[in-house]
């Protein structure tokens, strides 16, 4: 098992999707997930693509589900909520338009404050890739 930093919060990751899941109970400041945020992420090898990301409503301890798009990559998947893990909200991708997008991956999502959201994406078989910043979109 490998540890990655991102920001304060440390995400335990390995080969079994089952050992992302961490914390069973929503953390205070879960509400703030809810909204449009947008940003730009870019791979370790230097592509970037810009991120649109959608959740609805409030995620409790039930399956909520939301979206991300990759415009400039014209990708778009469901996000189907796992897990908490710690303050993060943990997803899994579901596309329903590939584009030119890598497979399914796993979606970290954690509120920095009220305008802002760390945005973790790692690869099905958990090897992390880009870590940025979203913005709220008004």
């Amino acid at each position: 098992m490998r540890t990655i930093a991102l920001a304060p919060l440390l995400v335990a990751l390995s080969l079994t999707p089952l050992a992302v899941l961490g914390q069973a109970h929503a953390p205070e400041g879960r509400d703030r997930l809810v909204g449009h945020f947008v940003g730009r992420g870019c791979q370790a090898g230097g592509e970037c693509w810009t991120i649109d990301v959608v959740i609805d409503s409030p995620i409790r301890d039930e399956l909520v589900t939301g979206k991300i798009q990759y415009p400039s990559l014209q990708c778009e998947a469901r996000l189907e909520f796992v897990r908490w893990q710690a303050e993060a909200a943990v997803f899994r991708e579901r596309y329903v338009r590939r584009g030119s997008c890598v497979p399914d991956g796993w979606l970290w999502l954690r509120p920095v404050d009220v305008r802002r959201v760390d945005f973790l994406w790692a690869w099905p078989d958990g090897r992390v890739d880009p870590h940025t910043i979203l913005t709220r979109s008004p």
